[in-house]
């Protein structure tokens, strides 16, 4: 039955009678449905350059928040390599969170703290 319908309908099809639309997950679907959408002859230039747009600055956010990951894993391998005997495991795990604390506020205060409030943020260190 299938086999009976056009293009863009008919690989919409197999595409649900293979994975649910409820068991897919919606941002992981958008790019295949946005090659569907694409196909289709009466498709709105505008809604499709809206929708890759969305697709691609999602994308972008997904990278930035996976160099914060990288950024942990790396921490707890510089940890492993000071500390690995296994009885060690919940010191690892303890400097770990305290090394990753430690960078966003190094990042933090890189980016957005003023002169004032660094000084302020130096002293209270300090003390």
């Amino acid at each position: 039955m299938v086999e009976q319908l056009d293009y863009p309908l008919s690989l919409q099809v197999n595409k649900a009678l293979y994975r649910s639309i409820r068991k897919g997950l919606e941002r992981l679907e958008a790019r295949s449905n946005i090659s569907i959408y694409q196909d289709e002859a009466s498709h709105s230039k505008a809604l499709l350059k809206l929708a890759k747009l969305d697709f691609n600055l999602l994308q972008s956010q997904y990278k930035k928040e996976l160099t914060h990951i990288t950024r942990v894993v790396e921490t707890y391998l510089w940890i492993v390599a000071a500390c690995f005997e296994p009885q060690y495991s919940y010191g690892r795990r303890i400097q770990t969170k305290l090394l990753v604390l430690i960078m966003v506020i190094d990042d933090i205060y890189d980016a957005y703290g003023t002169l004032e409030e660094l000084e302020l943020f130096i002293e209270a260190i300090e003390r």
